[in-house]
């Protein structure tokens, strides 16, 4: 069974949803032969799961009737302190049919009982089933109203590995093939446009598992309570316009720290309004509305599966989207940093790249010519690309990064220190718009692939 097909068996659907946290398994393939196997395979003094051999029996009744009687059940993570269970089923009959089963250890359920993030993947993944190559779901349960007594999802397990796994070890040339192929898929993301932006969620009167239906967008409602209660707000945070976007967030969370007399995070969200009234004289908000995209917030080597295909890597889909947003398109485009600064045990992206990039000046030779090949890929494929990931769109996310969670994290003082000094650092200095000119950018990629490939053919005499 090809793992990115459409649902190949009848859908069962219950109500409820999957507590899916930000730290959980890297892939469900990176740690199948992992050296740490049996610590994440056995139940450990801070996890609330029982032994996995006493667990079992419970997946194998809820197999039986889920229509996967006889598969091989292998742990690819359990009783690994909260984090999420993992188990890969196989079929013994054709091993090419594969699953995932993933169980959250502590899903956060809402007043009936209900995990509503497992409603909302179901309804995302549903509605992305077709359009890009994702996992599909076989079935799922978000209350604890079954044989696990947690809320649960199978999806189709797909084939490959963790391109964490392999990039460092591939030449240039391969990692080259990898940008080409990401570029495809960066577009192929950007083309699933939305009316609103805002969260996913699952509705009631649809089915969740339906490729044909939108799934339902909830505006973003962080900040204060009484400032919610706005009739604009709503209006305010559609997202069609930016700035009122941010400004809404920024001015929700101002009334929020007021009241809680947070003296610090209350003068660095002014100076952010500051800020956004300095990037508006700079013409970062345009007359035309960006258009509204689907964003995965950690596409990263670790959520990208790629398989090799007659000696050449491909990129075989896309898993880990929980938490995806529909967002203006600036605040979707983080440069992929990985792919010229990789580094397998560090947390990579999200906050790093647009908070704490790695300077071009500090980039050895090779790395620096993967940067510049992206670069000029990126901007020849995705329009106006260049000043989204690192001009004035860099600014409005690291904005963006507080106007949407304000200063509860702790983390977040010092690097409101950081953007505030850094915008002034950079309000000193002249700023050009990064806007490629027709017919550079091919030019510039045809001499950075003959570069790169004599950089490549010296290294490996």
């Amino acid at each position: 069974m090809d793992a990115i097909a459409s649902l190949s068996a009848p859908i069962q659907r219950t109500t409820g949803s999957l507590g899916v946290f930000a730290e959980d398994l890297q892939t469900c393939d990176d740690l199948h032969d992992s050296d740490d196997q049996d610590k994440r395979s056995v139940s450990s003094a801070d996890s609330e799961m029982e032994p996995f051999e006493d667990y079992k029996p419970q997946i194998e009744k809820l197999l039986l009737r889920t229509d996967l009687a006889g598969f091989q059940i292998s742990v690819l993570q359990h009783g690994y302190k909260w984090q999420n269970c993992v188990y890969a089923l196989t079929s013994v009959e054709d091993p090419k049919e594969r699953y995932v089963l993933r169980v959250p250890v502590l899903p956060d359920l809402d007043d009936d009982g209900k995990c509503e993030d497992i409603e909302k993947d179901a309804a995302l993944l549903g509605f992305l089933t077709g359009k890009l190559p994702v996992p599909s779901l076989k079935t799922f349960c978000s209350t604890k109203d079954n044989i696990l007594e947690k809320p649960y999802t199978i999806q189709t397990r797909l084939s490959g590995i963790s391109l964490n796994e392999i990039y460092d070890d591939l030449t240039y040339e391969e990692k080259v093939g990898i940008i080409d192929q990401f570029i495809e898929l960066l577009a192929k993301i950007e083309s699933i446009n939305f009316a609103t932006a805002g969260t996913f969620s699952a509705s009631a009167d649809s089915p969740p598992l339906d490729s044909t239906v939108d799934p339902p967008i909830s505006f973003f409602q962080e900040g204060d309570e009484a400032f919610m209660e706005n009739p604009t707000v709503a209006f305010d945070r559609r997202g069609s316009d930016l700035r009122l976007l941010l400004l809404s967030h920024i001015n929700g969370w101002i009334q929020k720290e007021a009241q809680e007399d947070r003296s610090f995070t209350l003068a660095s969200l002014k100076f952010m309004l500051t800020m956004l009234d300095d990037l508006d004289h700079e013409g970062a908000f345009k007359p035309t509305p960006s258009p509204i995209i689907l964003h995965h917030w950690d596409l990263e080597p670790r959520n990208i599966m790629v398989e090799n295909i007659a000696d050449v890597w491909k990129i075989q889909g896309i898993i880990d989207w929980d938490g995806a947003l529909a967002l203006p398109r600036p605040l979707a485009r983080r440069a992929p940093d990985w792919i010229w600064d990789f580094d397998y045990e560090g947390f990579t992206g999200y906050l790093n790249n647009d908070h704490h990039p790695k300077a071009d000046a500090d980039l050895d030779a090779g790395n620096m010519a993967l940067k510049m090949y992206f670069d000029a890929k990126a901007a020849e494929k995705l329009d106006g690309y260049l000043e989204d990931a690192y001009g004035q769109g860099l600014w409005l996310r690291r904005i963006w990064t507080f106007a949407r969670e304000g200063g509860n994290n702790a983390w977040y003082i010092d690097l409101m220190k950081e953007l505030e000094s850094d915008w002034k650092v950079r309000q000193g200095q002249r700023v050009e718009p990064l806007v490629a000119k027709a017919g550079m950018v091919t030019t510039f990629v045809r001499r950075v692939t003959t570069w790169l490939t004599r950089l490549s053919w010296r290294q490996s005499i």
